[in-house]
């Protein structure tokens, strides 16, 4: 059985996700609460996750410390904005490889950025699919032929050091505590009873609550965001690969 294991707060480390799995799967989405899983060894993971500034998100990693594999296989992903994926791959399969699992595959794969929203905005697109189409049918092979190697991911330990984010989304004057960013938060870090309030300790920084907000309510401050987007528009500049390692 195919197990689609995510966390996609703006929902495209999902779509690619699921996109790998074989016929029916079990999809765990690592933004809801935390969860207790043990994996069979005939059972095929794949695990995603974004790349947060080269990492694996906090978050992600505590929502996957509960999964754990019995010598099962899995398929790697990290989804990035068309910046650089960096550390993130090593650092989910140093973590994985500790929960039991085997990885025998790995993907840089673009998408859409998650703050910059007009960065590579329509991807994955039509090129993409048929980079994942070729990735595809080399996996499948690796797995039928029951291959339990992998060569060199990229990234290096010491991971890079993340520095503290102070990038917490705002809260519009129009906003009309409808709930929604309060029920999508990953990290529970809206108020129930106010949802204007992010607590900025427990906030992940992973924009699901700009997403989801019907009313376009919760943003990052226009200023920070023009800020940030003229000093990163660089290394945005033209349009980055995605690299399968098998």
């Amino acid at each position: 059985m195919y197990y689609a294991i995510y966390f996609s707060p703006t929902y495209n480390t999902e779509r690619v996700c699921k996109y790998f799995c074989d016929g029916e799967y079990n999809s765990i989405d690592l933004c809801k609460e935390n969860i207790d899983l043990k994996l069979n060894s005939d059972d095929i993971a794949v695990i995603g996750v974004p790349s947060y500034s080269g990492r694996v998100p906090e978050l992600a990693l505590k929502r996957l410390e509960g999964i754990k594999g019995d010598n099962t296989r899995c398929i790697l992903i990290s989804s990035y904005g068309n910046r650089a994926s960096e550390d993130t791959l090593i650092e989910l399969n140093d973590f994985v490889k500790k929960n039991g699992f085997v990885p025998i595959a790995g993907m840089e794969l673009v998408g859409a950025h998650s703050i910059f929203k007009d960065v590579a905005k329509d991807r994955p697109d039509g090129l993409d699919f048929k980079d994942y189409a070729g990735f595809k049918i080399m996996i499948k092979e690796k797995l039928r032929n029951n291959e339990m190697t992998l060569t060199t991911l990229p990234g290096a330990f010491p991971y890079k050091e993340v520095k503290p984010s102070s990038l917490i989304p705002e809260t519009g004057e129009d906003c009309v505590n409808c709930g929604d960013c309060y029920r999508a938060c990953p990290a529970k870090a809206i108020s129930k009873e106010d949802p204007r309030i992010i607590d900025p300790s427990l906030c992940a920084h992973c924009m699901r609550c700009t997403v989801v907000c019907k009313f376009n309510q919760k943003f990052i401050n226009p200023k920070v965001y023009d800020a940030m987007l003229e000093r990163l528009a660089p290394k945005f500049l033209g349009r980055k690969s995605n690299n399968l390692y098998i």
